[in-house]
């Protein structure tokens, strides 16, 4: 990760007053953000039920303090907000007398409660994990520290929103990949992102607003971020050598954006969009059916999501849509049949592809073992895009025709619209005849 000059800490406008001797003058000093989460630490931990802690409560320092709310958690614990002048104080005390509790503490800045700090101590009050945000002058999450236990030496420190390291262009089939981000610190990915002439990359970060779509979901936990995108462009770009990826952070903060997102993967000469997502919400993909219908050129692989449901009874979004110029996909094992946590719907979802356990490359460069239908739509993305690159006047429907008409009927009964993808069709003498590596582990009995 790259590593820059830290930023210093706001320091909340929170006073306390200490008498200078001689002087007798009152003098406000700061309390500091780290001061107030450690004695919340320490307090929490002195206070086994809720009533223990509004008893000690004042014992934190300033004077600005004040709970906003205070209730148990149905016998297993209890948690509390305290107001720190404009700031808040969440402190959350799980089954203090057992050892699997945790104390949680947080610190958020502002009205607009943004995450600061987060501490988790066991139930013996050992602090665990120590995590700090910093945030650049637009307001946007820059830095994730790991501190040590006293909340002072930086184990980790992880950029959330790194430049794009240069990269000379590569030419291929873009595809937009729809999804969290990239790690485009990463050499295997970076080398593969689809590029104008003076090098600037072709995508766009629809959440924050900004050209650096880099692999980040804060919205579990700010603390803890998850990430998806990277897995999902490793499988592409291993399915196709012919493939490019065109980055795409999608706009989880106003879905309304999707429209956007789709004409500019368009304009920047997109032939095919996968899009590992899936909701339950029709109104938040309204925008992405408008501008799907409308970019007809393009082609969408849209994954059919892993809620174990028939999406033709239980819609999923944007899978269950009908347009021509979209493939869902669910998965599979190996063997042909369905994965335990796959959806199906012999109306809306067109394929099952292998996708039970195949190996990607993570986030953070390692391989990892996978499966989902996020990954079922990846590989049927990166096999479109090998079929496109060794047929470049080939249009959408003879695509779709080739693809279908390559599917085989599913071991234990139809339950999507054209069939199962094997794993033949994925690899050298397959649909598009790549020389890629299998992504697969063999499965007992195949």
């Amino acid at each position: 990760m790259v590593i820059c000059e830290l930023r210093s800490i706001h320091f909340a406008p929170l006073l306390v007053f200490s008498v200078f001797l001689g002087a007798g003058v009152a003098v406000a000093d700061p309390i500091r953000p780290a001061a107030m989460v450690q004695a919340g630490v320490e307090l929490a931990c002195q206070a086994p039920t809720s009533m223990h802690f509004e008893q000690i409560f004042s014992r934190l320092p300033g004077l600005e303090n004040s709970i906003h709310s205070l209730h148990n958690l149905d016998k297993s614990g209890w948690r509390a907000e305290v107001r720190v002048g404009l700031d808040m104080l969440f402190i959350e005390r799980l089954m203090p007398h057992r050892s699997v509790g945790n104390t949680v503490v947080r610190y958020e800045e502002g009205p607009e409660r943004r995450p600061r700090w987060m501490v988790v101590a066991n139930s013996g009050c050992l602090v665990k994990t120590v995590r700090r945000l910093d945030y650049d002058e637009n307001g946007v999450a820059s830095r994730l520290h790991y501190l040590d236990a006293n909340f002072e030496e930086d184990r980790v420190m992880m950029e959330l929103n790194p430049p794009i390291p240069s990269h000379s262009q590569r030419k291929g089939i873009s595809v937009a990949v729809v999804d969290t981000g990239v790690n485009y610190l990463l050499p295997e990915i970076n080398s593969r992102l689809s590029r104008d002439d003076a090098g600037q990359v072709r995508g766009y970060d629809f959440w924050d607003l900004d050209r650096r779509p880099f692999d980040l979901n804060p919205i579990p936990s700010p603390f803890f971020p998850t990430h998806h995108g990277t897995k999902i462009a490793s499988i592409i770009i291993r399915q196709s050598l012919d493939a490019t990826v065109m980055p795409y952070r999608f706009p989880r903060s106003d879905m309304s954006r999707m429209g956007d997102l789709i004409s500019h993967a368009s304009e920047n000469g997109a032939r095919i969009v996968n899009v590992s997502l899936a909701s339950l919400e029709f109104e938040a993909w309204q925008g992405f059916l408008d501008a799907a219908a409308e970019h007809s050129e393009l082609l969408f692989v849209v994954a059919a999501g892993n809620g174990s449901q028939n999406i033709d009874i239980n819609p999923v979004y944007p899978a269950v849509f009908s347009l021509d110029n979209l493939v869902v996909v669910t998965a599979s094992t190996d063997s042909g049949y369905l994965a335990p946590y796959a959806n199906w719907g012999v109306q809306s979802v067109d394929l099952i592809a292998p996708a039970n356990e195949i190996q990607v490359m993570d986030f953070d460069g390692q391989s990892k073992w996978v499966g989902g239908s996020s990954y079922a739509a990846a590989r049927v993305s990166g096999l479109v895009a090998c079929l496109m690159s060794q047929n470049p006047d080939m249009g959408l429907s003879e695509v779709r025709k080739r693809l279908f008409r390559n599917a085989r009927r599913i071991r234990g009964g139809r339950m999507v619209k054209h069939g199962f993808l094997p794993e033949s069709q994925f690899n050298g003498e397959g649909i598009c005849g790549s020389e890629k590596q299998p992504l697969r582990r063999a499965e007992a009995g195949d």
